[in-house]
C-alpha cells in the first residue's frame, strides 16, 4: 500500500506540474501560451548542461536521455548574430538528432498532436517574452501531415497558402492566422529548376545535396512580430524556411 501511494504521489506531481523543461521531451506545442511561457525556466537546466554529465548518464545506461544542451545568441533586428551592436532578440537553439560524438538514436524534443519534432528554436525579446517557436522533423509520413492540417482547419479555419523557398527547393507554407499568433506549417518540398538552365549532371547533384524533401517545419509566431521576422534579411538556419 505504501509503495502504491508513493507511486501515486509521483504520478500526481509529474502530471500536475505546469511548465516543462527542455529535457523532459514532452513539450506540447498545442498548449503553448505566449503569456505564460517562461524561457528562462524552460532552459534553466539545458543552459547549465555539461557534456561530461551527459556521457556519465550514457555510460550508466540511463534511458531515455533527454539532455540537449541549449545554445543562446543575441540577434539584431535583421536576424544576424554577428557582431551585434544593437540587440533585438535572443535565439535559443538545440537538437535531439543523433550524430557523431553525441547520442546514438533520435529523441523527441516537442510534439504537436501526432507529429514529433527533434529540433527546437525559440526567439524571445530582451525581457524574456516569447516571440517565436520553431520546430522541425527530418521525415514525417504524409498521413500525419494531412491529419494535422485537417485538425488545424477544424479548430481554427481553412489555411491560407503561401510559399517558402531555399535555393532550388520550394515548400508549401500553410498559415492559420489567429487573434494573437500565426501558425505556419511548411512541408511538401519540391525541387524547382524553373527559369534556370542546368545540365542533367548538375541537376542530379542538386537533388543529391538538397535537404530532405520529407522534412516538416512548424512556426508559431506572436502575431505582432510576424512581419518583422518575415523582413529579416538574414535567412539562414531555421529561419530559411520562414515565409518568403
Amino acid at each position: 500500500m505504501k509503495t502504491s501511494l508513493t507511486l501515486l504521489l509521483i504520478f500526481i506531481a509529474t502530471t500536475s506540474s505546469g511548465q516543462v523543461y527542455l529535457e523532459d521531451g514532452n513539450f506540447n506545442l498545442k498548449d503553448l501560451d505566449f503569456n505564460t511561457f517562461d524561457s528562462k525556466e524552460f532552459y534553466s537546466k539545458s543552459s547549465k548542461a555539461e557534456w561530461a554529465e551527459y556521457h556519465k548518464k550514457r555510460k550508466s545506461d540511463v534511458s531515455p536521455i533527454y539532455f540537449f544542451q541549449s545554445e543562446a545568441d543575441t540577434i539584431n533586428i535583421n536576424g544576424s548574430n554577428f557582431e551585434v551592436e544593437n540587440p533585438y532578440a535572443i535565439q535559443y537553439r538545440q537538437t535531439a538528432v543523433a550524430g557523431s560524438n553525441t547520442w546514438d538514436e533520435r529523441y523527441n524534443i516537442a510534439f504537436y498532436d501526432a507529429i514529433e519534432f527533434d529540433e527546437l528554436n525559440v526567439l524571445t525579446d530582451l525581457e524574456n517574452n516569447l516571440i517565436l517557436v520553431s520546430v522541425s522533423a527530418e521525415e514525417v509520413a504524409n498521413q500525419k501531415i494531412s491529419t494535422l492540417i485537417n485538425a488545424l482547419n477544424r479548430e481554427y479555419s481553412p489555411f491560407k497558402l503561401a510559399e517558402s523557398s531555399v535555393g532550388f527547393s520550394r515548400y508549401s507554407n500553410r498559415k492559420w492566422i489567429l487573434e494573437d499568433k500565426i501558425i505556419s506549417l511548411v512541408s511538401d518540398a519540391k525541387i524547382d529548376f524553373k527559369n534556370v538552365v542546368l545540365s542533367d549532371e548538375a541537376k542530379k547533384d542538386i537533388y543529391k545535396n538538397s535537404a530532405n524533401l520529407n522534412a516538416v517545419y512548424l512556426f508559431i509566431c506572436k502575431k505582432v512580430y510576424y512581419d518583422q521576422i518575415k523582413n529579416m534579411s538574414t535567412r539562414i538556419g531555421f529561419m530559411s524556411k520562414f515565409e518568403d
